[in-house]
């Protein structure tokens, strides 16, 4: 294998055996590859934070997803002369057996087990939500409220260049250095019992983030099993401008986040 050696945080120890196969399968196929992370998110239409969350068992991919992912790791492996540890098949059988232990978790109705001798298990994909009357309302407001006679233009999409391939895949290391220290100092305000520093951890981070960065950060929280953390970073930042909070909105729906995308919209809603 041309792969390099993992470099990535454990599992959560509260993932169900199921996904925890499902996770470290898919961990072990993407880094079978010399390819990086962001060039494998760019060429397989993924956003990097969603492809993060996979790694780290947070989300389950949809089985578009995973074939398209899967599609640019094996093109990987064969202009390498090498081959992948899993099959396409296996992957999604084993993502739609973490799927049902999810769902059997959390009380959602499954329908009949897919068999292992599929080798397309059929899941439906599950559309985006929903926003609600007030959501709309914001997005509405940011579209069309006057500035001096003008109207505010849609932010445009910031396109961030892709580094060369070999040994690109740790060049946000610093970032993730930096987040990563974060996340222990919170916890380790909260294991010491020191509530408002472990809050004001999460204030400074939800007050000065750029908008862009907010979707692999909440996801750093969530993979270190810090959920409520998450949850509460997020409702922070709704206390920015009205504008703040329709952005990282819609940087988390980008990345396919939509619950995320739901927490800090309705913690900035006004008519409740």
């Amino acid at each position: 294998m041309l792969g390099r050696p993992s470099r990535r945080k454990p599992l959560s120890d509260e993932l169900l055996a199921e996904e925890r196969l499902f996770a470290e399968a898919f961990r072990e196929t993407m880094d079978s590859v010399r390819l990086a992370q962001s060039r494998i998110a760019d060429r397989a239409g993924v956003g990097q934070a969603t492809i993060s969350c996979y790694l780290h068992g947070v989300r389950i991919p949809q089985p578009g997803k995973l074939k398209g992912i899967y599609s640019v790791l094996e093109e990987a492996a064969r202009q390498a002369d090498t081959k992948l540890p899993y099959s396409l098949s296996k992957l999604l059988c084993m993502r739609s057996d973490a799927l049902w232990a999810r769902n059997e978790r959390s009380g959602i109705a499954n329908d009949a087990p897919t068999t292992h001798t599929d080798p397309h298990p059929a899941v439906p994909e599950m559309p985006a939500p929903r926003l609600s009357r007030a959501a709309r309302r914001i997005r509405r407001r940011r579209r069309i409220a006057p500035t001096r006679g003008q109207v505010s233009a849609l932010p445009t999409r910031i396109e961030v260049p892709v580094p060369p391939e070999e040994g690109d895949r740790h060049l946000n290391q610093d970032a993730d250095v930096s987040r990563a220290a974060e996340v222990d100092a919170y916890r380790g305000h909260q294991t010491a019992g020191r509530t408002r520093d472990a809050y004001m951890v999460l204030w400074g981070v939800a007050k000065t983030l750029p908008v862009r960065e907010f979707p692999a950060v909440v996801t750093s929280y969530r993979a270190a099993g810090l959920g409520e953390a998450a949850d509460t970073l997020l409702r922070t930042a709704a206390l920015r401008d009205v504008q703040a909070a329709v952005n990282i909105a819609a940087a988390l729906h980008d990345n396919d986040q939509y619950e995320d995308a739901s927490v800090i919209l309705n913690a900035a809603r006004t008519d409740s």
